[in-house]
């Protein structure tokens, strides 16, 4: 048995050169390694030495003196 022949329609093929993406999946890929290595330090504190910043120093010493004062007063 033969095939009855089968009719093709023309096609349009267009063709594009993309030569330009790889620069921005480049980019791309920085961008986000940028990104991951912000949130990190921004996780783990700025300093790299492992020191922190005292808010509230060991040794708080705090002396009032208030003339006058009894403490009987109300």
């Amino acid at each position: 048995m033969t095939q009855p022949p089968r009719h093709e329609t023309e096609r349009e093929v267009i063709v594009t050169d993309r030569s330009g993406s790889g620069a921005g999946m480049i980019l791309g890929v920085i961008l986000a390694i940028a990104a991951v290595v912000l949130v990190v330090w921004l996780i783990f504190g700025m300093n790299g030495d492992g020191e922190t910043a005292d808010v509230v120093p060991d040794d708080v010493n705090v002396t009032v003196d208030v003339e006058g004062a009894t403490g009987d007063e109300g």
